[in-house]
């Protein structure tokens, strides 16, 4: 085969392949299994959540967050800090709109 017929037939257009639904197939088939993986490590830590929470002693926890709840509800630099999360959060969403 000679230079000059080569050259002819790489720069020649390939014809358009046919679809076939191949990529829509490939798509969806990738959008389960990912949908399905979420819902796997989903209920993985739901279970892992729900052994820790069999096994854990909950009397000492609750009296912890109820005095530290206690102690931040009535704390003003806590409610200061607040006041400030909102005011500069209101204020970006009065410079986005």
């Amino acid at each position: 085969m000679s230079d000059d017929k080569l050259d002819a037939l790489l720069s020649a257009p390939l014809p358009a392949i046919e679809n076939r639904g191949f990529s829509t197939r490939v798509l969806s088939a990738a959008f389960a299994r990912r949908e399905w993986q979420a819902g796997l490590e989903l209920f993985c830590l739901l279970a892992a959540e729900g052994v820790i929470l069999a096994f854990l002693p909950l009397t000492p926890l609750d009296n912890t967050i109820d005095t530290v709840t206690r102690d931040l509800g009535n704390s003003l630099p806590v409610a200061m800090a607040a006041l400030a999360i909102v005011l500069s959060l209101s204020l970006a969403r009065m410079v986005a709109d």
